[in-house]
């Protein structure tokens, strides 16, 4: 089922004598390519003795939460999503657990911080047997599929554990093509078992491609009459260089190249920009797929694994710190019984994991770090976030940062394990942006590593082994190439 041409289907058999007993599957002639896997009996066309909700995970990779107006965005750029908020539940808090795809979607998937399972670096997956929401799902009777943009969310990576199908992309193609056309097939193979989707696609992620449509609907973006041969994405990167602080090079005098950097940064972001409202047009023809195979009344997790940045705090792309822009995400939750409205506090991926898995009316696992999204906001519980320590890093040094009402502390990891001298802190209510930092030694940061130690040695202790998983130099071109 992992393959694209490989789905599993309902068949219709009709048998009316049939009271139970053995079933025999036999093939007459040449059998060419054929595989019996993993059947399920239902009796189709009645009503589903299986009662409990479907659930679906629309994961928009590399999306940054102030792409949406209720993160202060243009209403323009995301008109699907943001209108899909005001029908749901809006998180204003969320934080990514980590500043890139691996840590942080490993996090959503099992319920555990990256440390916890011991990611380190890019050339490292899942471990084996991991007590994933899939797994624990479809275990309790759930159909479970994902359709991935593949790359680092992969069976290579490890990341099929517990789904019955996984669709990773194995090609480049548009939206339509590479994702909605692989959902549209686990659709169609309904069974009658209640079902949880995972969707994850790069559409806003590098090399920020821009359709002709959204090139032409946003002319704030790209001007009234845009030349595609301006907005090449390879000679602005190569032209940025990813070197310096956009405040600092702002704080330059003006002699030409400091204003030709801006220039150039400021189109990235707008290619970025467009590129992720080609994806939200995607997502509103994913809503109507939804509502076509009467899925509307699923809940519905719209949400992102890390954001982006621009030069912001001297951090570019992502995972190269844990900065708002970097991991701040948005996190929407729609379906029966949720209040609509803005929640604030923070939260976490792995409390969208833990709010799933009570949805579904499943226990969680053992070392799931998450809490109940559903009920009222709690005071005072810590959210954190990992830089996530990469290996390939010098001296592996990274950062890690916690959040408890409106503010937010950062301190240093050297080597994986965390260090209790703070760095930084920002009181976020008033400086959403973090740009005047606190000294944390001396000060309620300091005090905030101290009163969560204990919850942050747990995130931070490894219970299971990653695996070592080199990439061949085919997919790290690939991986360069995006």
């Amino acid at each position: 089922t992992k393959h694209p041409f490989c789905l599993a289907q309902p068949v219709r058999v009709d048998m009316p004598g049939f009271r139970g007993g053995e079933l025999r599957f036999r093939v007459q002639g040449d059998p060419g390519i054929l595989l019996l896997q993993n059947p399920v009996l239902t009796a189709m066309g009645t009503r589903p003795v299986d009662m409990r909700p479907d659930m679906v995970v629309f994961l928009a990779d590399t999306f940054r939460a102030d792409n949406l107006s209720y993160w202060g965005g243009d209403p323009r750029l995301t008109p699907h999503m943001n209108d899909f908020g005001k029908g749901a539940r809006v998180y204003t808090d969320a934080h990514a657990p980590g500043s890139w795809t691996i840590p942080s979607q490993a996090a959503l998937l099992s319920g555990s911080y990256a440390p916890q399972v011991g990611i380190d670096g890019e050339t490292f997956s899942l471990p084996k047997n991991l007590d994933t929401l899939a797994r624990r799902l479809n275990s309790a009777g759930y159909r479970t599929a994902a359709v991935t943009d593949g790359h680092f969310v992969s069976e290579h990576f490890g990341f099929d554990q517990g789904f019955e199908v996984f669709l990773e992309s194995v090609e480049h193609a548009e939206f339509d093509l590479k994702t909605l056309k692989r959902v549209q097939t686990v659709l169609d193979a309904d069974d009658d078992r209640p079902l949880f989707l995972f969707v994850q696609s790069y559409r806003s992620h590098t090399p920020y491609w821009v359709s002709d449509q959204s090139m032409a609907e946003h002319p704030e973006l790209f001007g009234e009459d845009p030349d595609r041969a301006d907005w090449n994405f390879d000679e602005l990167f190569e032209r940025v260089g990813l070197g310096m602080d956009t405040r600092d090079i702002r704080s330059l005098r003006a002699d030409g190249s400091a204003e030709q950097f801006v220039a150039d940064v400021d189109n990235l972001k707008r290619m970025y920009q467009g590129a992720s409202a080609d994806l939200d047009r995607g997502f509103g023809r994913f809503l109507e797929q939804l509502e076509a195979a009467g899925l509307g009344e699923a809940y519905l997790v719209l949400t992102s694994d890390h954001g982006e940045a621009f030069g912001e705090h001297s951090g570019w792309v992502h995972g190269t710190n844990v900065h708002e822009e970097q991991v701040g995400i948005p996190l929407i939750l729609r379906g029966p019984g949720i209040s609509h409205g803005l929640r604030r506090g923070p939260v976490s991926l792995v409390d969208v994991t833990f709010t799933l898995a009570e949805l579904a009316g499943v226990g969680p696992g053992q070392h799931w770090m998450g809490r109940s999204l559903l009920g009222p906001a709690q005071q005072g519980v810590p959210v954190f976030s990992f830089e996530s320590p990469s290996s390939d890093k010098p001296n592996n040094v990274a950062e890690y940062a916690i959040y408890q009402d409106g503010r937010k502390v950062i301190g240093p990891m050297e080597g994986g394990l965390i260090q209790r001298e703070p760095a930084r802190a920002y009181e976020l209510g008033a400086d959403p942006a973090e740009e005047s930092a606190i000294p944390a030694k001396g000060s309620w940061g300091e005090q905030m590593i101290q009163s969560f130690s204990s919850q942050l040695e747990r995130a931070t202790k490894a219970f299971a082994k990653a695996e070592p998983k080199p990439i061949s130099q085919d997919d790290l071109q690939k991986f360069k190439a995006m």
